[in-house]
């Protein structure tokens, strides 16, 4: 990315290019699963998985803090107040978040429960999100996996690359009127799930 932050998708996923953005502000990068973009042939069922990472310059700060606050106020992560919490879990380096996000405006042909992620990385708050179709596996253990391989693919890319020390600008996740929320990308992001739609 121009922000020096390097971006690689988890194994079977590729970045979209044609639906990733960045500017000064941030940056979303959209993957989805090869097969759905073309990148390699896939027999049976296609997998209906979307990835999206967003970025802005800052940091989340301390993850347990971070991780009280969405607790006490689930909305936060939110596109309005309608966000149930199912789980939380903090590691040495990210927050992992399973929720019901019953607001309009989610990627289309998604269940509103998700997975998202909080991961500081080389200078930039990252949130990591994982769509999957409704009543899928990736509301469950199959996202929280998803998530954390993407959240471990993330450090391997930035990991040979001195980080850099941000101002001290709190993040504690993009907020809901950011470009690069589900909300404001969602006509981005139509025909990636149509079913049996290999070309998008």
């Amino acid at each position: 990315m121009n922000s020096g932050l390097a971006v690689r998708a988890p194994s079977g996923f590729c970045i979209d290019t044609r639906r990733t953005r960045q500017s000064a502000r941030g940056a979303s990068v959209l993957m989805a699963s090869c097969a759905n973009l073309g990148g390699q042939p896939e027999t049976g069922a296609l997998n209906k998985a979307l990835v999206l990472v967003t970025a802005v310059p800052g940091t989340h700060g301390d993850l347990v803090a971070l991780q009280r606050e969405i607790q006490r106020a689930p909305q936060r992560l939110g596109r309005g107040p309608e966000v149930n919490l199912h789980g939380s879990e903090t590691s040495r380096v990210a927050l992992y978040v399973n929720l019901t996000d019953a607001n309009p405006g989610r990627p289309p042909a998604t269940d509103p429960r998700h997975w998202k992620a909080a991961v500081d990385v080389r200078g930039a708050a990252v949130i990591v999100s994982v769509f999957g179709a409704v009543g899928g596996p990736l509301t469950g253990r199959a996202g929280e996996q998803l998530i954390r391989d993407t959240v471990q693919a993330l450090l391997d890319a930035n990991s040979g690359q001195e980080p850099e020390r941000p101002a001290a600008v709190a993040v504690a996740t993009t907020p809901a009127s950011s470009e690069n929320t589900p909300s404001r990308i969602g006509e981005r992001l139509r025909g990636i799930f149509r079913a049996g739609d290999t070309s998008s």
